[in-house]
């Protein structure tokens, strides 16, 4: 039993159907296609005129079977979605591999005991691990007695460059703990990078007595 497909809107469209079990292989492009194979066909425009009719035929497994003639086979692009499925990972994999990467060597420094007034210097020493230019786009700190100094040029791939901050400690007693974000190009959210300078501070200087 046979019915007809109307294809007056099938420009363009993407059709999936089984080869006939008597049918193995395209007539154009000799696509080896096995019979009850699924595969996909992208008819290019104008294939089948405006007013073509397009016969089909029951499915072993339901459905129905687009039949084509040989003419028409050479009328249309046919692929597998089983290897596009099998071809997207690797084309998903190359297109994440084509970022840039920052990769720090540590998030925490701890300086210690430090006497009140001192300037405490730190740098984040960091390296694109990526394929492509790494940018830093921010830096900022959690207090303004700490301040970043950070390359404004794009970092290769490959190489290695540091955020120097510096943390004042003027007017700050007991222990600290301050915090540093870099931003980057990379997609977020892994485009934020956190760092933390912690320590204590003192201040040894007895107050004056009498108020003197």
């Amino acid at each position: 039993m046979r019915q007809s497909l109307d294809n007056q809107q099938s420009t363009g469209m993407t059709l999936s159907f089984q080869v006939g079990k008597d049918s193995t292989k395209t007539a154009e492009n000799e696509t080896a296609i096995q019979p009850g194979q699924p595969v996909q066909i992208e008819l290019n425009e104008g294939a089948f005129g405006n007013t073509a009719k397009t016969e089909t035929a029951p499915a072993p497994g339901g459905g129905n079977v687009l039949l084509l003639t040989p003419e028409e086979q050479k009328k249309v692009v046919v692929s597998s979605p089983k290897a596009k499925a099998e071809e997207t990972p690797a084309a998903q994999g190359a297109e994440q591999d084509n970022k840039p990467a920052f990769v720090a060597e540590e998030d925490t420094y701890q300086f210690g005991r430090v006497k009140q007034g001192s300037v405490v210097e730190y740098d984040i020493v960091f390296k694109n691990t990526g394929s492509v230019p790494l940018t830093l786009t921010d830096v900022k700190t959690s207090c303004g007695c700490t301040a970043p100094e950070w390359p404004k040029e794009a970092i290769a791939p490959g190489e290695t460059s540091k955020i120097s901050v510096k943390f004042n400690t003027a007017g700050k007693m007991g222990n600290q703990s301050k915090s540093i974000t870099v931003f980057t190009n990379e997609a977020e959210p892994t485009n934020r990078h956190y760092f933390r300078i912690v320590g204590e501070v003192f201040n040894d200087t007895p107050p004056a007595e009498g108020g003197n």
